[in-house]
């Protein structure tokens, strides 16, 4: 938890301007280093299910990472939940389909995050927002 809100707190300076995106790289290689230990030590000492949560985790360290490199990637997949948002309530409020040919073309097309370009966000982050909204479905 110590090691999240660490980074929480200085992701959201360099987004406010008040760190730098050098000084934001340079302190967030200990918090790497910090998790990746925690991680791998989980998935050695922990009982079963966490240990198997860790080593999945870390098929993807690199991954994890990733808003580190690439300015104006969040860290979150909250945009991409956000553009999917609309499709999810309409699907639990619809009650479903009556027949089960009245209802493929519309949940094949409500399952599709839209093509919402923001000018605030790069097209990098919105692919990785639909891509993140695709697996959560």
């Amino acid at each position: 938890m110590r090691e999240r809100n660490r980074f929480f707190k200085w992701y959201h300076r360099v987004r406010d301007g008040t760190l730098s995106r050098e000084q934001f790289e340079k302190r967030m290689r200990g918090v790497e280093r910090t998790v990746g230990q925690l991680l791998r030590e989980a998935a050695r000492r922990a009982e079963k299910r966490t240990a198997g949560m860790a080593r999945e985790i870390l098929q993807w360290e690199k991954c994890l990472w990733t808003f580190v490199d690439v300015p104006g990637l969040e860290p979150t997949s909250n945009f991409g939940e956000r553009c999917i948002r609309h499709a999810i309530m309409y699907r639990k409020t619809s009650f479903g389909t009556q027949s089960e040919c009245s209802g493929g073309p519309r949940q094949r097309h409500s399952s599709a995050p839209p093509l919402q370009p923001s000018p605030s966000t790069s097209s990098l982050s919105r692919l990785y927002a639909q891509d993140e909204g695709l697996h959560h479905i």
